[in-house]
């Protein structure tokens, strides 16, 4: 169990670092060294995303249902890849580079204050003492 909630509390940090370096870009469009700063971050924390989703998914997952969750997940990740680059092609048309930036940084904000509330909280230990 304290090794699922490590990996939940690891994917909330990775997720919050990917927000930080999303809103980071669009402040610093001019400075080629900090961009790249950024965009590194981001990078790093998407490569502790992915592997931490499976391996909580599959840790949770009831054994006789895993397989169909796991193949529901990449058809959910198939979908909002197509869909995700359809819609910032769209806003592309509409909006400035830097809103865009703004806009998903924002939706990563939220989605990390969601999983912080979704968060299990650590459960106090409670001693029984015999009382005489």
């Amino acid at each position: 169990m304290a090794a699922g909630r490590d990996k939940t509390h690891l994917l909330f940090v990775a997720f919050l670092i990917s927000g930080l370096a999303v809103i980071a870009r669009p402040l610093y469009f001019r400075r080629l060294w900090l961009t790249g700063a950024a965009l590194f971050f981001y990078g790093l924390a998407n490569g502790v995303i992915s592997p931490m989703q499976k391996s909580l998914l599959t840790q949770n997952a009831p054994t006789e249902l895993r397989g169909g969750i796991v193949s529901f997940d990449r058809l959910i990740q198939q979908v909002s890849k197509t869909t995700s680059t359809s819609i910032v092609g769209l806003l592309l048309v509409s909006a400035s580079l830097s809103t865009i930036f703004w806009f998903l940084g924002i939706l990563s904000f939220l989605s990390v204050g969601l999983m912080a509330c979704l968060l299990p909280r650590p459960k106090a230990i409670v001693s029984s003492q015999s009382v005489s």
